[in-house]
């Protein structure tokens, strides 16, 4: 493909704002009274919308017809409801099996009790799947010829995966995926025989969907507290509870278990546009941010070195400090990677993020990257600036002063601690710059209504937007 890690991790709206929640519940309505029945297909990873040769194994999809949908989700005893609206895509109607994971990779994971070809592949990483060389890197790339104009395999969206586990637009409104009796669609602690099983043995749910209750737990692309990464359905190991789809949410660090697998969703990307401002170095701009869906949209909120994003819910459970950051062991003065000075840990003089982790290369692919101080100093210099609003999001509009291209960045706040601050009247974005006199800060682009700077720096375990620059 050409993207990396969670291929372009541009959502709808109301998906970047599911990142961060816990305790989901879909209300999705259909008129379709049939009753849900068992497949009678003995293979339902065959029976598929869409098919994709492998070579030594085939992966098919099933159509998920979008719409408009009410999300309710729960927190501290309180229940609030967000709206959003869904593109038609695909999902697998299994999870990816040992055998699609050995056809990509070359062979299936070491350290599975379970290793048959039809089992869910388990015992792999978040990374592994959506880091950099990873499944999903190696899969678009070996089905690019295959693949739908504008459309790429990616883990799904929180949103996509459980509109799919609750039925769509044919949702029963079932407790469990495509029951309200467990045992029809679920492997679970009470009749797994404490052990996980094959793919496509229990009944489907409405769209034809199997084992999205029980089995293994499935990640998603969207992060929860501390890197962790939502995963949902329950698995061999579950009590029913845990296997509703209405209301179970679960995270997971990117430790690979027995119970952690996945399915794969096909879907379109919205692509971002390299903006040339006449920049005499040639360097182009993106036109929006990491996990935005169009030029006015926020995006997510990084900490600095880290790839793992998080949307502007500042009661997400995240907090944006020493403690959490990925680059220490818990405070500023035991840093361990991007490190001059030996008052801050251990020196390693790195001070330009390696792409592995860069938040643009991951999320976007091998085309992006952020940019340095130098870049964003020159942005400053060849363009004019000016405080505006675009469809009713402030922020500042950067035009070039020799063709007239102009690049807008909203006025996204920052995320520190557990805070959100100053969302709409200040922006800031990461360099991938390190201030390399004290490497307690990063350098950044900021701006408010009146000026704008590059600064000296802010807290690496702050969170900032990024607006990522094409790679040459």
């Amino acid at each position: 493909m050409t993207m990396k890690t969670k291929r372009f991790l541009y959502t709808l709206a109301a998906s970047v704002m599911l990142a961060a929640m816990g305790g989901l519940v879909t209300a999705c309505t259909s008129n379709d009274d049939n009753p849900v029945s068992p497949s009678d297909n003995n293979n339902p990873w065959e029976a598929n919308d869409l098919s994709f040769d492998l070579g030594t194994a085939k992966m098919g999809v099933k159509l998920v017809e979008g719409g408009e949908c009410a999300l309710q989700f729960e927190r501290d005893g309180e229940t609030n409801t967000v709206t959003g609206t869904l593109s038609d895509y695909y999902i697998g109607p299994v999870e990816v099996s040992n055998k699609v994971w050995a056809a990509v990779m070359g062979q299936k994971p070491e350290g599975q009790t379970n290793d048959g070809d039809m089992y869910p592949v388990t015992m792999v990483n978040y990374y592994d799947i959506a880091g950099p060389g990873g499944f999903l890197e190696k899969l678009n790339t070996m089905v690019k010829d295959q693949l739908p104009e504008g459309k790429q395999f990616m883990l799904p969206t929180p949103l996509q995966w459980q509109y799919a586990a609750q039925g769509g637009k044919k949702s029963k409104g079932y407790t469990y995926s495509g029951s309200n009796t467990i045992g029809d669609v679920a492997w679970y602690k009470d009749n797994s025989d404490a052990t996980i099983h094959p793919i496509g043995q229990k009944q489907g749910n409405e769209l034809e969907l199997h084992d999205m209750s029980g089995n293994v737990r499935e990640l998603t692309s969207r992060s929860l507290n501390d890197g962790k990464i939502i995963v949902f359905g329950g698995d061999w190991t579950s009590d029913a509870k845990s296997c509703n789809v209405k209301l179970s949410i679960f995270d997971a660090s990117a430790t690979a278990s027995e119970s952690l697998g996945f399915r794969l969703v096909l879907a379109d990307v919205p692509q971002p546009e390299a903006i040339d401002l006449g920049l005499p170095s040639g360097t182009k701009w993106a036109n929006m941010n990491v996990g935005a869906s169009k030029p006015e949209d926020y995006g997510l909120y990084f900490a600095w070195g880290e790839t793992v994003g998080y949307s502007s819910d500042a009661n997400d459970g995240r907090s944006f400090d020493w403690a959490s950051y990925k680059w220490c062991n818990g405070t500023y003065d035991t840093q361990t990677k991007y490190c001059t000075d030996s008052s801050y840990g251990t020196v390693d003089n790195k001070t330009t993020l390696d792409l592995e982790d860069d938040a643009a290369y991951v999320n976007w692919g091998s085309n992006w990257r952020m940019p340095t101080i130098a870049e964003i100093q020159e942005l400053f210099d060849n363009t004019t600036s000016e405080w505006t609003t675009v469809n009713g999001v402030n922020g500042r509009k950067f035009t070039s002063k020799s063709n007239g291209n102009a690049v807008f960045l909203p006025a996204a706040g920052y995320r520190n601690g557990s805070g959100l601050y100053y969302q709409s009247t200040y922006g800031g974005y990461w360099s991938a710059s390190l201030n390399e006199s004290n490497p307690y800060y990063a350098l950044r682009l900021y701006f408010y209504s009146e000026d704008q700077y590059a600064s000296n720096g802010s807290r690496r375990n702050s969170g900032f937007t990024v607006r990522p620059v094409l790679r040459n």
